[in-house]
């Protein structure tokens, strides 16, 4: 079967290639036989034969080599013929060369005619030389492998006309000889390598971006080409980092603050790899600063004529890279006031603050925080007697108290807050709902805190 279809693969082959057809790059192949040619009254003659042709060291499996063209040169030394006088030569031969291609366990016997004349000045000193060309067919192999062209035989039939300096005859007039191949010489005339042919490598991915990134990791995606890759190997600096089986990856491990270069490239399923897409450079997010101070101060209740000891924790969640404050938390512990009512009757309240929304940024290196405070005051006493003993004794809404720091605030070492706000109208607080008011509601009110760092 094997001898079969190399046998039709070479037929097939010889018609494409009288079509045009063939490829292979052509690698230059040659073989010297010597020959014995018996001459009239003078005997066996030496005669060299070379065989040159272009036959491809490799070919991918399946593809024709196409006609190479088969170049004989035959070299007749002067020793003998000058014996009988000769000193010039002119003739022609007719050779068959008998070739066998093995291919494996197949074996294909070739036989390539050739015609040869003599070339250039007849003359004998010190050789005659013939040349001819014939058509070695093209072949076609099915698998890969190594297939070896010998030359098995040759048949050399010559027809040579000798003659003297004065172009007479030598007596030997024009005679026909037929070669004898010398044994145990070598046969080879070429090795052809027959190889499956390189897949081609996928297409190297384009438009790589990141789509996210965090202190420690990067997220990316990018676009594929035609054939999707069976698998994509993300670089980080070079090397081989991440693997994905889609057009994303997130890398992680990474270092905040810190540029890296990212590259991509595809992996089919023989594992051939593109060439890796050009680096895209990203730097890693600074991370999270986290800022907590301790809060002390004062705040001046316009409306009670009294200061009230204020004291609490800001925490503030700033953003590195751009500044932004992410989160911020203000907490406010509970404190007395105390006054005098008509500046003669001694009064106290228990004040609980409930703070909502609170917020900061820093803008020309001021710090500002704003958030909403509902102030509560469930124990209030004139006198020593308690006037308003409510929970739901609170401003109707929250208070808006915005502070701005002074020129000596720094975020490690803290500073002073500053700000003025209104204490919205009280309810809840029962009879002594008029009393709370005229305590406590009303504008006009400061505070001054100093942020200390823990």
């Amino acid at each position: 079967m094997r001898r079969n279809t190399l046998a039709l693969a070479v037929v097939g082959a010889m018609a494409a290639t009288l079509l045009g057809t063939g490829t292979g790059t052509a690698d230059p192949a040659s073989l010297t036989l010597g020959h014995q040619c018996p001459f009239p009254l003078i005997g066996d003659q030496p005669t060299t034969l070379k065989i040159d042709t272009d036959l491809p060291a490799t070919m991918p499996v399946g593809a024709p080599t196409g006609e190479r063209q088969v170049t004989t040169t035959l070299t007749i030394p002067s020793t003998g013929l000058s014996l009988v006088g000769a000193s010039a030569l002119t003739g022609e031969a007719h050779l068959t060369l008998h070739a066998k291609v093995t291919f494996g366990s197949t074996v294909i016997p070739i036989a390539v005619p050739v015609d040869l004349a003599t070339e250039g000045t007849p003359s004998l000193n010190p050789s005659t030389t013939l040349v001819g060309a014939g058509r070695f067919p093209s072949l076609v192999f099915p698998e890969s492998g190594a297939a070896a062209v010998d030359i098995t035989e040759t048949d050399l039939v010559m027809r040579l006309t000798p003659r003297k300096p004065d172009g007479s005859d030598t007596g030997l007039g024009t005679f026909d000889t037929v070669c004898r191949q010398n044994p145990g010489q070598p046969t080879r005339l070429a090795t052809v390598s027959v190889v499956f042919p390189p897949i081609p490598a996928p297409a190297t991915p384009t438009g790589l971006r990141a789509t996210a990134t965090t202190e420690t990791a990067v997220s990316l995606a990018w676009d594929t080409g035609v054939e999707p890759a069976s698998r994509y190997e993300v670089l980080v600096d070079g090397a081989h980092t991440a693997t994905a089986t889609s057009a994303t990856a997130t890398v992680t491990g990474l270092t905040a603050g810190t540029t890296y270069a990212f590259q991509v490239r595809a992996v089919d399923a023989n594992g051939t790899a593109s060439p890796p897409s050009e680096p895209f450079t990203v730097r890693t997010k600074l991370g999270t600063a986290v800022h907590p101070f301790h809060l002390t101060g004062t705040s001046r209740i316009a409306a009670a004529a009294t200061t009230v000891a204020v004291a609490g924790d800001l925490r503030i969640e700033a953003d590195r890279d751009s500044g932004e404050h992410r989160r911020t938390d203000l907490t406010l512990r509970p404190t007395k006031a105390n006054t005098r009512l008509l500046g003669v009757l001694p009064a106290t309240a228990d004040v609980v603050f409930t703070v909502d929304g609170a917020r900061s940024a820093v803008a020309e290196g001021t710090l500002t925080v704003a958030a909403n405070v509902t102030i509560a005051l469930p124990r209030v006493t004139v006198l020593g007697y308690v006037v308003s003993q409510s929970p739901t004794c609170r401003t109707e809404t929250p208070a808006e108290i915005t502070l701005r720091s002074t020129p000596d605030f720094t975020p490690t070492t803290g500073g002073s807050l500053d700000g003025a706000y209104t204490i919205p109208a009280f309810t809840g607080c029962g009879s002594a709902t008029g009393l709370v008011n005229t305590l406590a509601a009303g504008p006009g009110n400061t505070v001054r805190l100093a942020l200390t760092s823990p």
